[in-house]
């Protein structure tokens, strides 16, 4: 079951967390969203209070919003917003008509990966899986080049130290799988 944080009454938008990104980041938002909207900002799975899955897929956490959004009997939102990953996510929700969706809002977001950082994501997996230490030794320091645009990090450099946190928001393994996952997404753009 997906954890899921409930604020506001109205119609529904659902805000969704990247991959790895704390899901707290957006309850800024969601609280300003809230004034006219019933805002949901799930856990996605392996993040916080919702447990992972096996046999991860961008697909499966797509599945899993829907899921979570049928449980609370929501067919239609106002929009699904994703930072990151989040977005590529909800994209594909709404591709696939899990949900009717007004408004589908990117938040530094993507629709495919080239090449280059397909293979990227699959080595930085298989590091991971081969020796899990890479998280700490390696990828920290990656992070907020990976995560941040180059003017955000001139504007906020206190946040490079919170970018470096977030491989340690969930497991050496769910990062793994979600490397993976991306780096075998498929290509959403039309």
């Amino acid at each position: 079951m997906m954890f899921v944080r409930e604020l506001g009454v109205g119609p529904v938008v659902v805000l969704l967390h990247g991959t790895p990104s704390p899901p707290q980041d957006l309850l800024p938002l969601a609280t300003e969203l809230a004034r006219r909207y019933c805002v949901l900002v799930p856990d996605l799975p392996g993040y916080g209070q919702t447990a992972a899955v096996d046999e991860l897929t961008v697909e499966r956490y797509a599945d899993a919003v829907a899921e979570m959004l049928a449980a609370n009997g929501v067919t239609r939102v106002r929009a699904v917003a994703g930072f990151s990953s989040g977005a590529y996510i909800a994209l594909d929700l709404v591709l696939r008509e899990l949900v009717a969706a007004d408004l589908v809002v990117s938040l530094g977001g993507l629709a495919t990966f080239d090449d280059a950082a397909r293979t990227f994501r699959r080595d930085v997996a298989r590091a991971i899986r081969l020796d899990p230490s890479t998280i700490t030794r390696d990828l920290d320091a990656l992070m907020p080049t990976l995560m941040l645009s180059p003017a955000w990090r001139a504007a906020h450099p206190e946040d490079d130290a919170r970018a470096a946190s977030w491989l340690h928001l969930t497991s050496p393994h769910v990062v793994a799988d979600e490397l993976a996952a991306l780096a075998e997404a498929r290509d959403l753009r039309p």
